[in-house]
């Protein structure tokens, strides 16, 4: 009997493989006359990677629409998808939720539905599948409705849209989850969208290349910087795609599931509003980012600059064109895992959002652009005409400038921008440190005020910076038998705040 049912069975199974076999073929061929026509195949290859969710879910073959290059039809097949899904989950409730033998495999099969990017609502008698509408922002929905097109940028598998990370007016970062044939989270990654107006869409100075094989200049300098050996401190590029109807282009990149130094900051700062049990203020040394930490943070920072800078760690390549970040801010600090190596305690900070970088050759198109409370005197535009005559050409030096503003802005818990302040004089910081962090190291508050000078030429190069620095925390303490500031753990009474666990978090692998 039991070798009748598994005859059976491998029948049935071979009987499946063929029916995706011929439906994959007529896909294929679908796709490659669209192609052939000059017709653009991007939602059907969406449309396809749906259907083969649906396949891996519950072995529902869809084939292509009969109509051939009208959006009607897709629309109708998705609708046909959501449907199949519904059944199928409902014949499941029915068949494997009476016997309990078969709970494991059922809540396998259902959770391989859910991959599909559905919620399941059981009321109890019937079991329904429809969008999950709490995970889209304004921008969001266009992003589920893309689907992840993971295939036409080398990141395969099937992924689901998790919700809103982020979005604005130019906007929108979705948080995308890959599953494995069990329904299993395997991965996340982020994909950024950005949408431009026509004139920028159509600009030369938007894009790297020439008009056949132009991409995104964010996207050129994004890939080139990742794709440096040990670019650690740098976040993650997987890939891109560009969407001309909707003058938008997405990046693909690592999810950095500790958030971002803002956020670090922010959460400090609360502790502010904590009092002691006798009604005092908490001591500055719980309430503030440790010490220990920032130098770590510092040493991490001065890294990534250096790739920027000479794509490398130390001395720039041969025929690297320096590039300018020139938004650096902690809101663009990412925090990814621990490296398990030095500074055990601390997620590695990774630098991202090159959305208005630059090569040094086109530094002049800084001026003005950037976020004010961490741009340099140099980067700005003034209102008075003696002020902007006085101002330099930006160099790297505007990226030491906000590493330095950053960590002021770590150190004092706020963002507060001093742009009355500012001027030109050479050896005079522009941005005065508070007295109530004095309590930090001074060689520490010495480097971070050496950053902030006025004159781009009495900042220090990143590299001089960055040994400083490091030889400072691989000594070890005078007349202590303390270990080398980058191989401590943080003190019992001191705590480094980041996100460690929000809705995400069960995504983050």
């Amino acid at each position: 009997m039991s070798t009748s049912k598994g005859a059976a069975g491998d029948d049935r199974q071979e009987q499946i493989q063929l029916d995706c076999d011929k439906a994959t073929a007529s896909w294929d061929r679908t796709i490659s006359a669209l192609r052939s026509d000059g017709q653009d195949v991007e939602r059907w290859t969406q449309l396809y990677e749906q259907a083969s969710a649906l396949f891996a879910a519950c072995h529902k073959v869809i084939y292509p629409p009969n109509i051939i290059g009208e959006s009607g039809a897709l629309k109708s097949q998705k609708r046909t998808l959501a449907c199949e899904f519904a059944i199928a989950a409902h014949l499941w409730s029915e068949q494997y939720f009476v016997n309990n033998d078969n709970r494991e495999e059922s809540l396998a099969k259902i959770a391989r539905v859910m991959a599909a990017g559905l919620s399941i609502i059981d009321d109890g008698n019937t079991t329904t599948i429809l969008p999950s509408q709490d995970k889209f922002g304004d921008r969001g929905r266009t992003a589920y409705d893309l689907g992840f097109g993971g295939v036409n940028v080398g990141i395969p598998g099937t992924w689901v849209f998790e919700g809103t990370l982020g979005q604005g007016n130019l906007g929108h970062a979705g948080l995308w989850a890959k599953y494995d044939t069990n329904g299993r989270k395997t991965e996340a990654v982020v994909v950024k969208e950005t949408y431009l107006s026509e004139s920028d869409w159509n600009g030369e100075w938007f894009w790297q290349g020439n008009p056949v094989d132009r991409m995104p200049r964010e996207v050129y300098i994004h890939q080139k910087l990742s794709s440096c050996p040990s670019a650690c401190n740098i976040v993650t590029f997987r890939g891109h795609s560009i969407h001309e109807s909707h003058r938008m282009y997405r990046i693909y990149m690592e999810y950095c599931r500790h958030g971002d130094l803002e956020q670090v900051i922010r959460l400090h700062a609360s502790l502010n509003q904590v009092k002691a049990v006798d009604g005092s203020p908490l001591p500055q040394e719980v309430t503030h980012i440790p010490e220990l930490a920032l130098f770590g943070i510092f040493e991490q920072l001065l890294a990534g600059a250096s790739f920027i800078k000479g794509g490398r760690r130390g001395p720039p390549a041969s025929a690297w064109e320096t590039i300018l970040h020139g938004d650096i801010k902690p809101e663009n600090i990412s925090l990814g895992e621990r490296d398990g190596n030095t500074y055990r305690f601390l997620p590695q900070p990774k630098i991202g959002d090159f959305g208005i970088a630059k090569p040094v050759t086109d530094a002049k198109k800084l001026v003005g652009n950037g976020t004010e409370a961490y741009m340099a005197p140099e980067q700005r535009k003034y209102q008075d005409p003696e002020h902007n005559k006085k101002r330099t050409v930006p160099t790297a030096a505007v990226d030491i400038f906000a590493i330095g503003k950053t960590m002021l802005s770590l150190m004092e818990l706020t963002n507060r921008d001093e742009t009355k302040a500012y001027g030109f004089d050479v050896g005079k910081a522009v941005v005065p440190m508070s007295a109530d962090i004095n309590f930090y190291n001074l060689a520490l508050r010495q480097w971070v005020q050496q950053c902030l000078m006025a004159s781009p030429i009495s900042r220090p190069y990143v590299n001089t910076l960055w040994d400083n620095i490091t030889r400072n925390t691989e000594a070890a303490a005078h007349g202590s038998s303390l270990a080398p500031r980058r191989w401590r753990d943080l003190p019992p009474n001191q705590q480094l705040m980041y996100k460690g666990s929000d809705r995400y978090e069960k995504w983050a692998l």
